[in-house]
């Protein structure tokens, strides 16, 4: 880069991007492009194991999506989305159980 033209009009250089860097952005799109197709599915189901208790449902959901997040959708294909709802299901079905358990929730 010349060194006569003032800092403020120069070119800044492209950020440089790392291997890591690039696999989070692929795991983050991925992430987005399954909550798009599973949220509803995710919804219904904490909505089915809440029985009509709002606030618990929300927790129910949050337990679903964090088991998506830890599952990371870019290991799987689209045609694997089952395998990620039982996951999901599996996660919400044990912090419904254990919620019930410490008397925080009934039925």
């Amino acid at each position: 880069m010349r060194k006569d033209i003032p800092k403020r009009y120069r070119r800044p250089s492209p950020p440089v991007t790392t291997r890591a860097q690039q696999v989070a952005t692929e795991s983050d799109d991925a992430y987005r492009a399954a909550l798009a197709r599973l949220d509803p599915i995710a919804r219904r189901m904490a909505h089915d194991l809440a029985k009509g208790m709002r606030y618990h449902e929300e927790d129910l959901l949050q337990e679903g999506l964090t088991e998506l997040w830890e599952l990371d959708p870019s290991r799987y294909e689209v045609d694997e989305d089952e395998v990620l709802v039982s996951a999901m299901m599996n996660r919400m079905q044990r912090a419904r159980a254990r919620e019930r358990k410490q008397g925080l929730v009934g039925g």
